[in-house]
C-alpha cells in the first residue's frame, strides 16, 4: 500500500521466512531463511519440557512479554539471529542503493507473537507495522478482532488476489 517508501516485508511462516525489500512499489531484493515459527515452538517444548501443543499455546499467548524467563530467553536465542540478518540486509541495501529501509512490515502468523513487533522496533530502530491485509475489503464489524488476529497469515493470499496475479 505504501508505494512511496522503501520497506522491508517479512513473512515469518511455519516453515520459513521470506524477506523482501521493496523500493517505491518495486521488488529490489528477496531473501529466504530457514527461520520458522515451528522452530520457536519446538525450542520451547524442548527447553520447558512441554508438549508441542502446550508450547504453541504458550508462545502465542505470552511470547516475548512473558514473565517466564526460560520462555523469553529461548525465544530471543532464535529471534536474535534473524534480527542480525535483517540488519545485514538493511546495510547491504544501503551500500548498494544509497538508501535506507524506512519501515518494516511483519506478516505471517508469527507477526502476532506478543512483543515481537515492539522488540523488532526497539532493536532495529525502525518503524515496524503489522499491515491489515483486509483493510480494503468489507466485512461485518463483529469480525474485527478475528480479522486482526488471523490477518497476517493471509497477507500473501489476499495481496495476490487483490493485485491480480498474472501467470
Amino acid at each position: 500500500k505504501e508505494k512511496k517508501k522503501i520497506i522491508c516485508l517479512m513473512d515469518i511462516g511455519v516453515q520459513s521466512t521470506t524477506v523482501n525489500v521493496i523500493d517505491k512499489g518495486l521488488l529490489k531484493k528477496s531473501y529466504s531463511f530457514s527461520f520458522a515459527s515451528s522452530q520457536l515452538t519446538y525450542a520451547i517444548s524442548s527447553a520447558l519440557g512441554l508438549s508441542y501443543g502446550e508450547s504453541e499455546e504458550l508462545k502465542n499467548k505470552q511470547g516475548l512479554i512473558s514473565l517466564n524467563t526460560d520462555l523469553t530467553e529461548t525465544l530471543y536465542l532464535l529471534i536474535d539471529p534473524l534480527l542480525l540478518q535483517i540488519r545485514k540486509i538493511s546495510g547491504d541495501f544501503y551500500q548498494e542503493e544509497g538508501k535506507d529501509i524506512e519501515e518494516i512490515y511483519l506478516t505471517g502468523g508469527t507477526a502476532n507473537l506478543p512483543g515481537l513487533k515492539e522488540y523488532f522496533q526497539e532493536t532495529l530502530k525502525k518503524n515496524v507495522e503489522i499491515p491489515n491485509c483486509f483493510s480494503d475489503l468489507l466485512y461485518p464489524p463483529i469480525l474485527e478482532e478475528k480479522i486482526k488476529k488471523i490477518g497476517p497469515r493471509f497477507s500473501v493470499a489476499v495481496g495476490l488476489s487483490l493485485g491480480g496475479l498474472e501467470v
